[in-house]
């Protein structure tokens, strides 16, 4: 099984109207002042948001926050916090499942004319998953595989199974040069006590990206036929000097068959241009507008108007949300 090939960026930008769609709105958050907030996920009455210090994508924490008005979060300080990024959220046979992804430092060390055997730090990523009856007391359930973000998990309708997708990469040599192809996986578990790195790395791919692309899941939903909607992101990276790479990102959506593993209605739903001009977060030694075409979206919810409401991450610097039509 090779995958579904996923049509490119560009083709699929060419697809979507986005036009079509109002202009979303930009969240406050307040009670964590000279913070960042993005990237958060709606649950219930809180959003649980990345919490970092601007000009700097690591040193993040997962933080609650209780609506407070349109468009409007307070921080909720009694509530726990986790030293992640990029919170997600589920229900799995009645237990909260919640993760995110851990950055932690790799120390090795370069052999080059300009520093011989000098140690250097560089910066590793796995995504781990706690579990609990509530937000207050959740324990650890497992860690994923190193270098591997966007692993998700959604209860699955046949015997009491849970899907998991993955984002695997692999190493391939093609006329003698070695090439990275992007993929998204799917495998199926029994209980949570299977989710291990060896179960993770069992999947089968159900998405093949373009060369040089790349996307992974955000959120799944189980629909009422029996399919899997997904929601999640589809990117590529602008390549000029380090200096002025420009990366690019858009939401997407597809439905997933669990027993036939077939993809349907791979589209984009949303860009960075569908909210108000923002601010971009800004990192040392990049272009300024390096994370400026970037949209995380978190998960799609139903309004009690009947409309159905996208939130996303806007720039690594903000989040919104906007309204978009129903996309399964």
């Amino acid at each position: 099984m090779t995958g579904y090939k996923s049509k490119t960026c560009a083709e699929l930008i060419k697809e979507y109207n986005q036009g079509e769609l109002p202009m979303g709105d930009i969240l406050k958050f307040r009670g964590v002042d000279g913070l960042d907030v993005c990237n958060g996920v709606l649950f219930e009455k809180y959003i649980i948001g990345r919490v970092e210090p601007s000009m700097k994508d690591n040193g993040s924490k997962v933080m609650f926050f209780r609506k407070n008005g349109d468009n409007d979060y307070l921080l909720h300080d009694t509530a726990p916090t986790f030293d992640l990024q990029d919170p997600f959220i589920t229900r799995i046979k009645d237990e909260l499942v919640l993760g995110g992804v851990k950055i932690y430092p790799i120390r090795t060390r370069r052999n080059d004319r300009m520093s011989r055997k000098r140690k250097y730090k560089r910066l590793g990523y796995e995504t781990i998953f706690y579990k609990g009856n509530n937000i207050e007391k959740l324990e650890l359930v497992g860690e994923g595989v190193d270098g591997m973000k966007d692993i998700r998990l959604v209860e699955l309708p046949d015997e009491n199974a849970i899907g998991v997708f993955t984002r695997p990469e692999r190493k391939v040599k093609e006329d003698g040069n070695t090439k990275y192809i992007k993929e998204i996986g799917f495998t199926k578990i029994n209980s949570l006590d299977e989710f291990n790195k060896q179960n993770i790395k069992a999947a089968k791919p159900i998405i093949k990206f373009a060369e040089d692309e790349f996307g992974g899941v955000n959120e799944a939903y189980l629909l009422e036929d029996g399919e899997i909607g997904v929601l999640g992101h589809i990117a590529y990276v602008e390549r000029g000097r380090y200096s002025t790479d420009k990366k690019h990102y858009y939401a997407k959506t597809f439905r997933f068959n669990p027993k036939t593993y077939q993809i349907s209605d791979l589209k984009i739903i949303a860009t960075r241009d569908n909210f108000p001009e923002g601010q971009t977060k800004e990192l040392p030694g990049r272009n300024p507008d390096h994370l400026k075409d970037v949209i995380f979206p978190t998960g799609i919810r139903k309004s009690r108007e009947g409309t159905t409401i996208l939130y996303a991450g806007l720039s690594d610097k903000e989040m919104g949300k906007a309204d978009i039509p129903y996309p399964f």
